[in-house]
């Protein structure tokens, strides 16, 4: 009996060991599984962005300039951004001539993209998406046919939505709107600065990015707001009519949080409220760490990669920025302000 005991103790004590042993593997496999699957997500995301610029290079060799970070003229292409014009150099040629077809053959006044919704609008595009976001690539597409928080009502089947936004170089501008066509600013003072490479009603050459294409921001990272009302990728008004935090973003959008389109939107109510704590417009800018649960975090750089976010570069090479590289983001994103930037990149 002595014996039979000390055995069935001695088996309980190696099943123990054998408990405490697989926990400690665990403990050590989760976290290398899980950075195994960033750096997977991290190289996506830059081979993503690596696409986007040869789709940009190749839309300059053929039209001899990059396209408008948003088209403001109210025509069949009304409010499409830069990511609509470079569908054919994406592989997506078809969408581009079924989005086409669709303006084309809408009567004179009924050009909105949103309630009159083109094809384009609500298709999710992989090369727009970046994996490490925790909403998926499913999440990228919102399906509410309410107006949100004072913008147009989106018809049916919903938007979908980007990870990056165009550089337009500064801000997009105090108060609103962008009137449509060219030098068509209503708002308040100052105006937009249109000093990047694609902002509203941009028609920018590499050769008047005189800071050099290796030293100029051409698209960042930049998550989708917590409430999917910025970010969309085929159409956006942005906060002011610019299509800022939608296509575009600027380096210093101070006049993003005092617009008032930063809201906590619940859609299940449909009813907004403003940020608590409110976005501050001083530091909450340029590239600062963010979170897709905060409201803020609509109105500069930032990624679900730890540490910083990826950048594309005016000469089509991506980079990956650290957020303590934030001081230089402003000098990165002019075309032409001959600043001396020093980074390691």
């Amino acid at each position: 009996m002595v014996t039979s005991s000390r055995r069935r103790a001695f088996t309980l004590i190696e099943l123990l060991v054998v408990i405490a042993i697989i926990a400690i593997l665990i403990a050590l496999l989760v976290p290398a599984v899980q950075k195994v699957r960033e750096a997977a997500a991290r190289v996506q995301c830059v081979n993503n962005m690596k696409q986007v610029g040869i789709a940009l290079h190749a839309y300059h060799d053929a039209l001899k300039s990059l396209p408008p970070g948003v088209h403001t003229t109210y025509d069949a292409n009304w409010y499409w951004t830069w990511y609509a014009q470079i569908l054919p150099y994406i592989d997506q040629q078809p969408l581009y001539l079924q989005a086409q077809a669709f303006g084309a053959s809408a009567p004179d006044g009924s050009w909105d993209a949103w309630t009159a919704p083109n094809p384009a609008l609500s298709q999710v595009l992989t090369v727009l998406v970046c994996p490490s976001d925790p909403r998926g690539f499913s999440g990228m597409l919102m399906n509410n046919t309410t107006d949100l928080a004072g913008y147009y009502g989106v018809s049916p089947p919903g938007f979908a939505l980007t990870m990056y936004k165009g550089n337009s170089g500064t801000h997009g501008g105090s108060g609103c709107c962008w009137n449509g066509g060219p030098n068509s600013w209503g708002g308040g003072s100052p105006g937009p600065t249109l000093d990047g490479v694609l902002f509203v009603e941009s028609n920018v050459t590499f050769v008047q990015i005189t800071d050099g294409t290796s030293n100029t921001l051409m698209v960042g990272e930049a998550p989708p707001s917590v409430d999917l009302n910025f970010g969309w990728w085929f159409a956006g008004w942005g906060y002011n009519g610019t299509g800022s935090g939608c296509s575009v973003l600027g380096a210093n959008e101070m006049y993003f949080a005092a617009s008032g389109y930063i809201q906590n939107y619940n859609i299940a109510t449909n009813t907004a409220s403003a940020p608590n704590p409110p976005c501050n417009p001083a530091t909450q800018v340029g590239l600062v760490q963010g979170s897709i649960h905060d409201p803020c975090s609509v109105q500069h750089y930032w990624s679900n990669h730890p540490g910083g976010a990826n950048f594309l570069m005016c000469d089509g090479s991506v980079h990956f920025l650290q957020y303590n590289a934030n001081n230089i983001i402003p000098a990165l994103a002019t075309r032409a302000g001959n600043e001396i930037v020093e980074v390691d990149m």
